[in-house]
C-alpha cells in the first residue's frame, strides 16, 4: 500500500510540482494551498507525512505544526 503525503503551500505552483513529483514515486498526495483548513483534512484523512511551507498567510507552518502535535488524533 502507498503512503500518504500532506503537502500545504499557498503557491499553487509550487504545490502543483510537488504534487507531481510525489505522485511519480509512487506516494498518494492530499495537496492543500491553505493552512486554514489543514488541520481539518489532515485529522480526517491521517497521511503518513506531513510537509508544509512555513510562510503562509492566516495559520502559519509553525503554528500549523503545534496545532497538529496537541491534537489528540493528528499527534502521532
Amino acid at each position: 500500500m502507498a503512503k500518504t503525503i500532506a503537502i500545504i503551500d499557498d503557491e499553487k505552483n509550487i504545490l502543483l510540482v510537488e504534487k507531481a513529483l510525489l505522485q511519480s514515486k509512487g506516494y498518494n498526495v492530499i495537496a492543500l494551498n491553505s493552512s486554514m483548513s489543514a488541520a481539518e483534512v489532515i485529522t480526517e484523512r491521517q497521511p503518513d507525512l506531513v510537509l508544509m511551507y512555513i510562510v503562509m498567510p492566516g495559520i502559519n507552518g509553525v503554528e500549523l505544526a503545534y496545532q497538529l502535535k496537541t491534537t489528540p488524533a493528528t499527534k502521532n
